[in-house]
């Protein structure tokens, strides 16, 4: 089952009929998401076997694994809520036929969640691995 499917079928109406909204919001929280799962089975780890773990350098490890593994679809979603296709005249969102592009609910969220998101993930998140590389070179 997919992700799409699951959030027909449970009928989650959060921000009215579009599921495009809910989607792009748990998407973009599943990497603090999964790190705090990962997070929480490290510290049980090290306090149930009193050996001293490089806790740091596991999260520091999971993190990075996490970013490699979702970056591309969260930056393929962020980048989707800009995409917009002319339908009689009218823009609609290309992910969700039913949303008026720059109108309302878009117009709030384009600029309210997904311009944060591609400022911070789209296009921070390689200039910050840039940087981390280029101060930690040695």
């Amino acid at each position: 089952m997919s992700f799409d499917c699951f959030l027909e079928e449970t009928k989650l109406v959060v921000f009215g009929e579009s599921t495009i909204l809910l989607k792009a919001l748990l998407i973009s929280l599943s990497p603090l998401l999964i790190l705090m799962f990962f997070y929480v089975i490290l510290v049980c780890l090290k306090l149930c076997l009193w050996r001293r773990i490089a806790l740091k350098r596991l999260l520091i490890t999971c993190l990075i694994t996490i970013i490699f593994l979702v970056y591309s679809n969260i930056a393929s979603l962020i980048i989707s809520l800009f995409s917009c296709t002319s339908i009689n005249g009218v823009l609609r969102l290309s992910r969700d036929l039913e949303l008026i592009c720059w109108k309302g609910k878009h117009l709030a969220w384009t600029l309210g969640f997904a311009l944060p998101l591609l400022i911070g993930w789209v296009f921070g998140m390689p200039l910050f691995g840039i940087l981390f590389l280029f101060v930690f070179r040695n």
